[in-house]
């Protein structure tokens, strides 16, 4: 597999290891990205066959992943939380009007992290998708309307 090139600078990146990506930090195990130093963006990358695992991240983007990470992981890990991952994922698949299968953070790009932090930021969206409930919970974010049913699964209501 060919070296993804910079998204931000159109430059090939190069194989890094842990420490030269993160030279302060100790490497729990074994780790290779791709990087491109001038701009601060890389990725980790799998050990057995150089595929990167998501989108090469500059610092601004990182960070909202960061942001994303922690908003998305308390759909489902959270104390209250009856929401499996893959149901998580189903969930803001919905919300951002995308197949299932694209809806991987690691690969959202700026403008996808910064609109899911949006959907995901709205309190009752949350709280519908995380709580435990008797009854059908009902949201609204925005016209469109979130349903989540005690047998986990979601509906989403846009209006024409």
């Amino acid at each position: 597999m060919p070296q993804p090139q910079c998204p931000y600078c159109g430059r090939p990146t190069q194989l890094a290891s842990f420490q030269e990506v993160y030279p302060e930090l100790q490497a729990p195990e074994p780790r290779l990205y791709y990087r491109c130093a001038p701009c601060d963006a890389h990725i980790q990358c799998d050990l057995q066959t150089l595929r990167p695992q998501g989108r090469l991240a500059n610092p601004q983007l990182r960070q909202l992943k960061r942001q994303l990470h922690a908003r998305f992981d308390a759909l489902w890990k959270g104390p209250h939380s009856t929401l499996s991952r893959s149901a998580a994922h189903r969930f803001l698949a919905k919300l951002m009007e995308m197949p299932d299968a694209a809806c991987q953070l690691a690969w959202f790009d700026l403008a996808q992290c910064q609109r899911a932090l949006r959907l995901l930021g709205d309190q009752q969206a949350m709280q519908a998708a995380g709580q435990r409930q008797a009854r059908p919970v009902r949201s609204r974010l925005g016209n469109t309307i979130v349903t989540v049913r005690r047998s986990r699964s979601i509906v989403i209501d846009r209006p024409a």
